[in-house]
């Protein structure tokens, strides 16, 4: 186990957590092209950055959305969790911040049917930080 990760597991084991829990989220969007965005950490809403989970040399900028999920709840008996997640404004301030590299603004068509990955860390695991 690298010196990172046991310093993970040393934090994680703690009672009382010294810095916030941020979700970072990942969405595919056409073949290998991805929007990551988060709920907006920083008073001015600026970026974050996270290091890649397929390769771990390349680094991710995070975009300051207005984005809440719920029903991510780990249950042994029962039906499977049906998480949802709500953008504010799908058609402008999400859909703007979305764009395709070749300038395709995303409609709600776009979104369906892709693949989103929710990646859940302390902000002082954050590149840069």
């Amino acid at each position: 186990m690298s010196e990172v990760d046991s310093e993970i597991v040393e934090h994680a084991q703690k009672q009382e957590i010294d810095s916030a829990v941020i979700n970072l989220w990942e969405l595919q969007l056409k073949g290998d092209e991805y929007a990551h965005f988060f709920n907006g950490l920083e008073v001015d809403l600026s970026t974050v950055q996270f290091r890649d989970r397929e390769d771990s040399s390349v680094i991710n900028s995070y975009t300051a959305l207005p984005v809440s999920a719920e029903g991510f709840e780990v249950q042994t008996d029962g039906p499977s969790q049906r998480p949802t997640i709500n953008f504010a404004n799908v058609l402008t301030t999400f859909g703007d911040a979305l764009q395709l590299s070749d300038g395709t603004v995303l409609t709600n068509e776009d979104l369906l049917g892709n693949r989103l990955y929710r990646r859940r860390t302390l902000y002082k695991y954050c590149y840069g930080q």
